[in-house]
């Protein structure tokens, strides 16, 4: 029974799916050229590695001079990396290696940090003849 305002009831002609038109293309299909590798450059030199991250551990001797034995050798990391850099500048012009941001960053860090480390062990043998000085003035005085 069918009413005045409904849509007639088709039957399914077919268990197949509809098919979908065929459009043409709106561009023509791209054709890509096949990817290529680039050529890796030149290996990092291990003393540039070496010299940069003593660069960055000189700045650490605050956190940890307060410890013995580990404390005692903590001005000589900026040293390191001061004769580390050279070395790993010189070994990246003969060899042709890769690195020298690294041996450079190595470098300034490594003479930052020296010169900080002369200028404190100057103040702190300065200050301490002073309090020499007071202790023994203070001492006559009694």
């Amino acid at each position: 029974m069918t009413y005045p305002d409904q849509p007639p009831q088709h039957q399914p002609q077919s268990l197949q799916p509809p098919t979908q038109p065929q459009y043409a293309p709106s561009q023509p299909m791209q054709v890509y050229a096949p990817a290529y590798l680039v050529p890796a450059g030149p290996r990092n030199s291990g003393t540039a590695i070496t010299a940069m991250i003593l660069g960055i551990l000189s700045s650490f001797p605050v956190f940890v001079s307060w410890i013995p034995v580990i404390g005692w050798f903590t001005p000589l990391l900026p040293l390191a990396a001061v004769i580390f850099g050279h070395i790993a500048l010189g070994q990246i012009r003969r060899e042709g290696l890769g690195g020298k941001g690294m041996a450079v960053t190595g470098l300034v860090l490594g003479y930052i940090f020296l010169v900080l480390t002369v200028l404190f062990l100057v103040f702190a043998v300065v200050l301490g003849a002073f309090f020499l000085a007071a202790a023994g003035s203070a001492g006559s005085l009694s």
